[in-house]
């Protein structure tokens, strides 16, 4: 009897705060397959697969994963074909999105980035191989404004993309 009490109370415990996240982030490349010389368009897609209605920030702004979480929406860990992480080229200190960029995400629907982001703005993709994306959604922002955002981190599914080389004909 005690212990069956002791383990519905550890039970509560452990379940408490842990309430299951209703939003899922995807990320999308135009393509699986690239010549260096072509771009690597990225988009975003926050779904909300709960039962309510959700604040999020839809300005998806790409940034390095050491800016502070105030300076984060979106990072991306890319994985070169040797293994090795690239660094990013893009860190800067940003500041609060517009109050547009902020919707209220119905149940069953979904937002994108407004417009593809190229990667080779953010990487070097120089030797030909595939490479791991990991996007994460990690929204900082919102609260300033007296909203109640959603503000946990998503972690995207890998995407896989693979760099042949140039077009031999256009060096």
């Amino acid at each position: 009897m005690v212990l069956s009490f002791i383990l519905l109370a550890l039970g509560g415990f452990f379940t408490q705060g842990f309430a299951a996240v209703s939003l899922q982030f995807n990320v999308t490349t135009d393509k699986t397959e690239y010549k260096n010389e072509e771009p690597i368009n990225i988009t975003f897609t926050l779904y909300n697969k709960g039962k309510d209605a959700d604040y999020v920030n839809s300005r998806f702004f790409i940034n390095s994963p050491d800016r502070p979480k105030s300076e984060r929406e979106v990072t991306l860990l890319v994985t070169a074909p040797d293994g090795k992480k690239l660094p990013c080229k893009f860190s800067y200190p940003v500041g609060c999105p517009k109050s547009d960029y902020f919707v209220s995400l119905d149940p069953g629907k979904e937002v994108s980035s407004d417009y593809p982001r190229n990667l080779k703005a953010y990487f070097d993709f120089d030797k030909p191989g595939s490479y791991q994306i990991v996007a994460v959604y990690e929204n900082g922002h919102g609260n300033e404004l007296g909203l109640k955002v959603f503000n946990e981190k998503l972690t995207a599914k890998t995407v896989t993309i693979k760099i042949i080389g140039s077009d031999s004909k256009n060096p």
